[in-house]
């Protein structure tokens, strides 16, 4: 992973730390605190079909992306991450994971923003990283 990619994830991955205190929430690193990321993800998208107001969600998805990238890579599965992908595009932050897989933690946040607990990361995380 590129230094400046790293350094940015740091932070996100703090930020999302503070954003489970703020729903009171922590965010400690486990594979069960994936589940807390799932629940605030939910949080979010009620707040948004409430408000209508999308200000500020994709910084939350790319936090809580990053986030799970770490979890991942705390638990040994993490090969590397990159900003974007050739197929995928842009601003997608793939992250290749040591089963050869190649996983988008940010989109599926961005989903389950967008589309409620329908759109779990915790499944995709399960099924896509563990292959339960």
């Amino acid at each position: 992973m590129e230094k400046e990619l790293q350094k940015m994830r740091e932070k996100l991955v703090e930020l999302a730390v503070e954003i489970g205190k703020d729903f009171d929430y922590k965010l400690d690193y486990s594979v069960e605190s994936i589940k807390h990321v799932d629940e605030i993800l939910s949080l979010v998208h009620d707040d948004f079909m409430q408000t209508g107001n999308n200000e500020g969600l994709n910084g939350i998805a790319l936090e809580m992306a990053m986030y799970i990238s770490r979890v991942i890579e705390k638990k040994g599965f993490f090969i590397d991450m990159s900003r974007d992908h050739q197929e995928f595009g842009k601003d997608t932050f793939p992250v290749t994971l040591t089963n050869g897989k190649t996983i988008f933690p940010y989109v599926w946040c961005q989903k389950h923003i967008e589309n409620g607990s329908q759109d779990s990361v915790w499944s995709k995380f399960n099924t896509l990283v563990y292959g339960k």
